[in-house]
């Protein structure tokens, strides 16, 4: 019965007329497709508008185009920063009032425009290096230990803009200029790169390398060009991103900002103290099988000798950068930067610092306990070898060599220096600027 009344409806159907009244009255009930379609778009413009209040609410209106990483593919170092990004949602300042970090068209950070041909009576200085030279703060895995802004510094909170004040303040005479063309996860042969590529071309009367913590990636595998290599899939997807029509969609970047936050932090609570970018699966795999495994103490002294054979390849590279400078007259300071995981020369480690050393080393480690090898590396291996290894061949060419954890080695435990592995609290880099000044007017 039902079925023949069933079929009685579809082939006679009834007008709205025929319909009672609750029916007649209850529209998805007479238009059942059109107003679930109706209903779906009215939710998803509401989603969107949502969306698009978030973007405005956060500051990010004029930051929804702009390519969303902070590198950017380069046919010289694999990766360079982004020209013009801007880090002013995650700025870390002394002083409210203190510019928002943002790049110039070069991928510089600096107080001013910079350019290509330098001024009259300035004196030009370059800070190259890693995420400690460029200005980051600590990476979230170590949060949960001692929470510190993670970002970027404002440039006069930076280290550069803190040597900049201090040279001016101690030699008001000169007009110095301070430019900070570091950035994160560089390595000693991707700086060389860097003066091979543009440096060089905007006449500096000095180039501080401030390096050291990313290259215990290739102490450990022996490989460094082959290990930042890797990474060439990584930064071409990035480069095509901004061509998608997706970009327009307020709720897409909402979600991908959010997405992306959430992988990054994934990727900060990594055992390893790692600020790579992150590899295909297959090729993170590899590079665990390769290096950056747990082992003890033990299998470090065994290994020593491979380790001190793979740190050849960086030396051979170095020496390559210091013959380069040395042909073209340039003046150039060579420095290690400070690692709160070396065991023999370092500060005498607050508390909280202890706390921060014992992330990646346990104090109740043994010879045998299973570590990361990056870390262990990193906690004795540029005391065993790598820093002497440096100031030999630093020596060699006749430049200025400079282990800051040597020159911070009288500090007491109620300073306040790292924020975690080797990012520097605005104590420390203010101690950090200090030094390099010395060594700068010394001359």
């Amino acid at each position: 019965m039902r079925k023949s009344l069933g079929f009685a409806q579809n082939t006679h159907p009834m007008t709205d007329t025929q319909l009672p009244e609750r029916l007649r009255k209850n529209r998805f009930a007479r238009r059942p497709k059109t107003t679930l379609v109706i209903t779906v778009l009215a939710l998803l413009a509401l989603i969107e508008a949502a969306s698009y209040v978030v973007v405005l609410v956060k500051g990010h209106r004029d930051l929804r185009f702009q390519y969303r990483y902070n590198r950017i593919l380069s046919g010289y170092t694999v990766f360079q920063n982004v020209p013009n990004h801007s880090f002013r949602t995650s700025a870390i300042k002394g002083d409210p009032t203190e510019p928002d970090p943002v790049l110039d068209e070069h991928g510089f950070l600096s107080d001013g425009p910079v350019s290509r041909a330098k001024p009259q009576g300035t004196f030009r200085i370059f800070l190259v290096g890693g995420s400690t030279a460029f200005g980051a703060g600590q990476n979230t895995r170590y949060h949960d230990v001692h929470p510190y802004p993670d970002g970027l510094y404002a440039y006069p909170s930076s280290i550069a803009g803190r040597l900049k004040a201090v040279l001016e303040r101690q030699n008001p005479k000169t007009r110095y200029e301070v430019i900070n063309a570091a950035g994160f996860e560089r390595r000693i042969h991707q700086s060389f790169l860097q003066y091979l590529e543009s440096l060089s071309q905007y006449e500096p009367d000095l180039i501080i390398n401030l390096e050291g913590m990313n290259d215990v990636y290739s102490v450990a595998s022996g490989t460094p060009f082959a290990d930042v290599a890797q990474h060439l899939p990584f930064y071409a997807d990035l480069y095509e991103k901004p061509n998608s029509i997706l970009n327009y969609s307020a709720t897409y970047y909402v979600l991908s900002t959010a997405y992306e936050k959430w992988i990054n932090r994934r990727r900060s609570a990594e055992p390893a103290p790692s600020e790579t970018a992150p590899a295909p699966a297959s090729d993170a795999r590899a590079a665990t099988q390769k290096s950056g495994g747990p082992i003890g103490r033990d299998a470090y002294e065994k290994n020593k000798a491979h380790y001190e054979q793979n740190a050849e390849r960086l030396l051979q590279i170095l020496r390559q950068y210091f013959a380069v400078v040395k042909t073209d007259k340039q003046r150039t300071l060579f420095v290690l930067q400070p690692l709160l995981g070396r065991t023999k020369v370092n500060k005498k480690l607050s508390e909280t610092e202890q706390k921060f050393a014992a992330v990646m080393v346990p104090a109740a480690a043994d010879s045998r306990t299973p570590i990361d090898e990056n870390a262990l590396l990193l906690a004795y291996f540029y005391d065993d070898y790598l820093s002497d290894a440096f100031r030999k061949t630093a020596k060699e060419f006749d430049i200025p060599y400079v282990d800051l954890n040597a020159e911070i080695a009288g500090l007491g435990s109620d300073v306040e220096f790292y924020t975690d592995y080797c990012h520097l609290t605005p104590k420390g880099n203010q101690l950090v600027a200090e030094i390099l000044a010395r060594r700068i007017l010394a001359k």
